[in-house]
């Protein structure tokens, strides 16, 4: 009886965890209840706990930790176990209303300076990146056929990574 208890619990919060996520907008400091700087521990805590990290041993780097959400469309980067960077693939979009099938001329719209560089994997498209204002924060749109296909925000130096882990 406790163990069906607990699935059905896991379970309802996985699924208003999802259910949340709909709403969540990527900002340069994060995304939803992730802030960016925040411990594994308290993320794990904002998403429902349902994160696992990767043992040290099977990482391409020990440092450095790359999560999808499980059924979701999050990724999130760990380093010294802390978040690092946000990453959005298939939906979602930013706070500015920047989304995936966006045209990449309304990114240049939303935001005063767009830093336009080559993929670094692809011929085509095109990696749209605006840094905050203030802090050492950044925002990237990759582009391809002149749409948004993926975001990511978080620490400046990571968000120009186009890998997951080095």
């Amino acid at each position: 009886m406790k163990t069906v208890f607990g699935v059905l619990l896991f379970a309802l919060a996985s699924i208003s965890a999802s259910a949340g996520e709909a709403d969540w907008k990527l900002r340069f400091d994060g995304l939803g209840p992730l802030t960016i700087g925040m411990p594994f521990d308290q993320a794990n805590q904002a998403v429902g706990k349902i994160m696992q990290r990767t043992p040290k041993e099977l990482r391409g780097n020990p440092y450095c930790d790359y999560i999808q959400l499980p059924g979701s469309r999050i990724a999130l980067m760990f380093v010294d176990d802390i978040l690092g960077r946000v990453d959005l693939a298939q939906s979602g979009g930013s706070d500015t209303g920047i989304a995936i099938g966006t045209p990449d001329s309304q990114v240049y719209a939303a935001y005063e300076q767009v830093y336009k560089s080559k993929r670094a994997y692809a011929d085509t498209g095109a990696n749209l990146t605006v840094r905050a204002a203030k802090d050492k924060l950044a925002m990237r749109f990759e582009i391809e056929d002149g749409k948004v296909v993926s975001l990511s925000s978080g620490r400046a130096d990571l968000v120009k990574l186009d890998e997951e882990c080095l």
